[in-house]
């Protein structure tokens, strides 16, 4: 009884205690962002570049924090007017870019290189790491016989669990609509259907190509078959300078990088330059959309109906839009969900463009087939036109438990969601028949976009996959590019020669701050009590703008 008494006024004891404590760590966070360290951005000679993680449709921290795509590319635009930074020093053990990040970056590094001198360092290099390297005109190894090169041919595995699954009185039932659309068949087949092999190899194959050819272009060396040998797996730092893959071994003080006397962060330079104000009220949105396609999104990413609802309905209002680049990175996921947001963007009354990021497949491609033109990178992965639906069934495993389930229904057609028993033929028909008018309306929307008839769509769809250098020969994308040549492409449409890009991204408020360290410990009612107590503040939506020219 006394501990039943005692209980309400332990839980206000103990949330009181942690908003204190999370209200103290806020209150360091703004402290800390207050205080400015390092080199000034005037009297900096040097630059090291270190991006941990870039981020495309991501919140934006309550406290500040420079990390999205197009932070990165309004910085590295204005770095040019910087004479005093004489060098960029790229540290490659803390960057963290796509293949399609590399490509967006690399017109803009080309440009840097003309005035500064550009130079990249790593502990280590694996593919992506070596390309982004790639960025730079001179590249070290880290001064160290622990440090070597891990390059070679291209690998790719996936466990197929039938049999395992089979052991445990688990299956899976799965449904393609589309020759080639693999997706869940390693939960229904023991070994790789021939079709993602050969679409998974083609692709494997040409990214291989892409990234040899890159080594060319760049150190003017022909390395494919020192890649396929395996002569730069464990490379020491004299075997890769002797394939002419790096330009020596060297530390950060070799470098000359002296964050206290003559150089500058990433971060600080971000928070210091000065963003070019061009006086215009025209406009260009962009909307990026990254993550799994789903009706409810946990965490940051993933995208859904609601989320992008917020953020279309602010675009609308505001006659200064001309236009929308949205930018895509997404696998696909719900059918419903995309044509939602399909239907809401053809509901716009203002011209619509689509950059593509590493991926824009099924449900990406999907979406944004309401795209007036679309630009993808050499290496984006896009197409994967068809439907898939996967359910688990536990009947034999209830079996296998002695677990006996009781029914009371009427009508037929009862088990198509039921994973307590198999289903039936009738079920199986009925969902594939679903599944077809799904698949036709994508088409349908996709047919429309590209002015294509069935007969001509139909071996690009089924499931198929496409890097971007082939969308565009086969007609599935306008132009190979980034999002800059997106928005370029846009703005001469518009007959626009000074226009604001407005990036529209979701501010996270305090609360959801906090909520992130919630102890999981607590009770969904001491979750809700410490809710109501720091419910403050709203996740509010802005537009960070950047002027162009």
């Amino acid at each position: 009884m006394i501990e039943l008494l005692l209980q309400p006024v332990i839980t206000a004891i103990f949330i009181t205690l942690f908003v204190l404590l999370a209200a103290f760590a806020v209150y360091n966070i703004v402290k800390s962002k207050g205080k400015k360290s390092g080199v000034s951005l005037k009297k900096a000679e040097k630059l090291l570049f270190k991006i941990e993680k870039l981020a495309e449709d991501e919140y934006i921290e309550p406290f500040g924090g420079k990390d999205s795509l197009f932070d990165i590319i309004d910085g590295l635009k204005r770095l040019a007017d910087y004479e005093n930074i004489k060098e960029i020093i790229l540290d490659i053990d803390h960057i963290n870019l796509s293949q399609a990040h590399y490509e967006e970056l690399k017109p803009l590094f080309r440009e840097l290189a003309k005035t500064k001198k550009i130079s990249a360092i790593a502990t280590e290099y694996n593919k992506i790491g070596y390309l982004t390297a790639l960025l730079a005109d001179h590249i070290y190894l880290f001064r160290s016989k622990s440090c070597m090169m891990f390059l070679g041919g291209y690998s790719y595995r996936t466990p197929y669990l039938k049999r395992v699954l089979a052991k445990f009185g688990l299956q899976a039932e799965v449904l393609h609509i589309g020759t080639h659309k693999s997706t869940g068949e390693e939960l229904v087949l023991e070994e790789m259907s021939q079709e993602k092999r050969e679409s998974q190899g083609r692709v494997l194959e040409k990214a291989f190509a892409y990234f040899a050819e890159e080594i060319q272009r760049k150190r003017n060396i022909d390395i494919k078959t020192a890649l396929l040998k395996g002569d730069l797996i464990f490379a020491t730092a004299e075997e890769a300078m002797k394939y002419q893959m790096i330009d020596g071994m060297v530390t950060l003080d070799e470098l000359g990088v002296d964050l206290d006397k003559n150089t500058i962060s990433w971060a600080n330079y971000l928070e210091q330059y000065k963003e070019k104000k061009i006086k215009t009220k025209d406009e260009i949105a962009i909307l990026s959309l990254e993550g799994e396609i789903k009706e409810k999104k946990k965490g940051r990413k993933g995208i859904s109906y609601k989320s992008v609802l917020k953020k279309l309905d602010l675009i609308k209002e505001d006659e200064n839009v001309k236009g929308l680049v949205l930018r895509i990175n997404s696998p696909g996921g719900s059918a419903l969900e995309s044509e939602k947001i399909y239907q809401k963007l053809k509901g716009l009354n203002i011209p619509i463009y689509v950059s593509m990021g590493s991926l824009c497949a099924s449900g990406g491609y999907y979406i944004a087939s309401a795209g007036r033109k679309l630009f993808a990178s050499p290496i984006t992965i896009t197409g994967s036109i068809g439907v898939v639906l996967m359910q688990p069934r536990i009947h034999e495993a209830m079996e296998k438990m002695e677990i006996k389930l009781e029914r009371i229904e009427n009508g037929a057609v009862q088990d198509a969601f039921d994973i307590t028993r198999p289903l039936s033929e009738a079920s199986r028909q009925k969902l594939i028949q679903s599944m077809k008018m799904v698949y036709q309306e994508f088409k349908d929307h996709v047919l429309e976009a590209r002015n294509m008839d069935d007969d001509t769509l139909e071996p690009l769809a089924g499931g198929r996959i496409w890097l971007g250098l082939e969308a565009k020969e086969n007609g599935l994308v306008d132009e190979i590019g980034g999002v800059e040549d997106c928005i370029a492409s846009l703005a001469r449409e518009l007959n626009l020669d000074k226009y604001k890009v407005s990036v529209l991204q979701e501010k996270k408020s305090v609360k959801d701050t906090i909520k992130e360290v919630m102890p999981e410990f607590l009770s969904l009612a001491q979750q809700a009590a410490l809710e109501f107590m720091i419910d403050q503040h709203t996740q509010i939506l802005c537009l960070e703008e950047f002027d162009m020219e």
